[in-house]
């Protein structure tokens, strides 16, 4: 059996794609790794149209493991 690539986080009251990037992985701007990992979620939620916009309940695709970040699908490394 394959893990998903992606697993669901509903954004809770006061959360910005940053503070939510620093809580799961332990990157804050201006890192390059804050970079691609902003990329990586933008690819994994086509259908939102501004990540600096959230509401809370706002659920998200994001990526599981290093793999996934490292290279977002149609991004080569």
């Amino acid at each position: 059996m394959t893990q998903p690539l992606y697993y669901e986080y509903a954004v809770q009251p006061g959360e910005t794609i940053t503070t939510i990037i620093h809580k799961l992985y332990g990157w804050s701007p201006p890192t390059r790794r804050y970079g691609e990992i902003l990329d990586a979620i933008k690819a994994l939620n086509p259908e939102v149209p501004n990540l600096h916009n959230l509401w809370p309940g706002t659920v998200l695709r994001v990526s599981d493991g290093t793999s996934a970040v490292a290279a977002p699908p149609g991004r080569c490394s």
